[in-house]
């Protein structure tokens, strides 16, 4: 069975289906199997969707859900 450390996983279940496009491309993004490639701690910190959610409030029901 493959997985994450070996640079494979899915990102299509049921628990995606509500999740941006913005916070999954980031995912993805740190996900990168290739460390030369995978993005950098200080840009995931300026990702667009970090930027977007950080005066949002928290939306409980749905941080729960993704624990």
């Amino acid at each position: 069975m493959k997985n994450v450390k070996q640079g494979a996983y899915s990102l299509s279940g049921s628990e995606w289906k509500s999740i941006s496009r913005d916070a999954i491309e980031l995912v993805k993004r740190m996900l990168t199997y290739d460390s030369n490639n995978r993005i950098s701690a200080e840009d995931a910190l300026n990702h667009i969707w970090i930027k977007k959610k950080v005066n949002e409030p928290v939306d409980t029901k749905a941080t729960l859900s993704a624990l």
